[in-house]
């Protein structure tokens, strides 16, 4: 699974690197969650919910697991199915993407980066729904088997598909059938990743403490 990412670059890299013009305001973030509005490319440069909502939903789906999608399942899922069959591909721009290792009672959180660029392409599929009259973009983020950089760490052995940019236009195209494209939806290479346990705040002490 992917349950939470970062993303911290400027519109100018991200503009060159997916060849989109980004033409309203985002944000970046340390820490971006499943429900968020997170920067997606197709294309065109959009916002999007994460979290996706089928075009035949009437409301908003009270579970939220339609965050990720096992690639190897989505052309039978009705979640996905459409988004699927239709090409709807997208790109999720992230500077990293973290997991947690359970140790005993604690959970480790490590995050994961490429090391060939700074910023990573999570591959996704989109949606259109209409609810109560609004129009609703989403998005889910596409996983896989895990290599072998984030398989110690995560105990369902997924990691995110990972784009390189030389697929982005395959990913990206229409034109090319699902099928085809998914052939792209295998575990990015382990010499290319690494991973880095992220440290726990320090604790802030209280009055009591001082004394």
């Amino acid at each position: 699974m992917c349950g939470q990412f970062s993303l911290n670059e400027l519109k100018q890299i991200l503009e060159e690197m997916f060849s989109r013009q980004i033409e309203f305001e985002f944000m970046n973030n340390p820490a971006f969650r499943p429900t968020d509005s997170i920067l997606v490319f197709h294309e065109k440069a959009q916002l999007m919910r994460w979290q996706l909502v089928p075009n035949w939903a009437r409301e908003i789906p009270k579970q939220v697991s339609s965050f990720n999608a096992k690639s190897e399942e989505v052309d039978q899922k009705p979640f996905f199915r459409d988004a699927f069959r239709r090409a709807q591909r997208c790109l999720i721009p992230a500077s990293s993407f973290f997991e947690w290792k359970h140790e005993g009672k604690n959970k480790i959180k490590y995050s994961f980066e490429t090391t060939d660029s700074p910023v990573m392409a999570l591959a996704g599929l989109w949606d259109k729904a209409t609810i109560k009259g609004e129009t609703i973009y989403s998005c889910t983020i596409l996983t896989t088997e895990a290599n072998d950089v984030v398989k110690p760490i995560h105990a369902k052995n997924r990691m995110p598909v990972l784009v390189h940019p030389r697929d982005f236009k395959t990913w990206l195209n229409k034109d090319v059938n699902s099928a085809e494209a998914f052939r792209l939806a295998v575990p990015y290479p382990s010499n290319r990743m690494k991973a880095i346990k992220v440290e726990p705040p320090p604790k802030l002490k209280s009055q009591l403490d001082l004394f």
